[in-house]
């Protein structure tokens, strides 16, 4: 990938006329804050912000004949999460890491309890379907 530094990303930016908004609903960075990058407010925005900025105007050009745009999910976003947490004092705390592992434990234990919570109402709506179709059969039959 190419390296850029903060002033080419911001040119590239301004060179294809594309604004804040378009790039806010791409990427997980807000367009508060990429106009503060762009409008020179934020001077040192976090290498996550960076990097997520490079991945999205290299990935543009790359592709800019094909169909598909390029796309930002769920690892994109919890990457950028991350590294933001990793601040610089404390890249290599073992406390911090800690501290992140511990999060992340969380999220997976947040998100494994959601798919439970997601099969109980699936199973809960086929029961209620079934017994509205016993029902509607039982109904049925009584009418005629």
């Amino acid at each position: 990938m190419k390296k850029l530094d903060l002033q080419d990303i911001i040119n590239e930016i301004k060179h294809r006329n594309l604004t804040a908004y378009e790039i806010s609903k791409e990427l997980p960075i807000s367009e508060v804050g990429i106009n503060k990058i762009l409008n020179g407010q934020s001077k040192n925005p976090r290498e996550s912000t960076l990097i997520l900025l490079r991945n999205y105007l290299f990935k543009e050009k790359e592709i800019e004949n094909k169909e598909n745009p390029p796309t930002y999910g769920i690892e994109d976003i919890v990457a950028k999460r991350v590294i933001d947490l990793m601040d610089d004092r404390w890249k290599n705390s073992e406390k911090y890491n800690e501290i992140i592992v511990l999060r992340l434990a969380k999220q997976t234990e947040k998100m494994e309890l959601m798919q439970i919570y997601l099969e109980r109402m699936r199973q809960t709506l086929e029961q209620f379907e079934k017994t509205l179709i016993k029902e509607a059969i039982e109904i049925r039959k009584n009418l005629k």
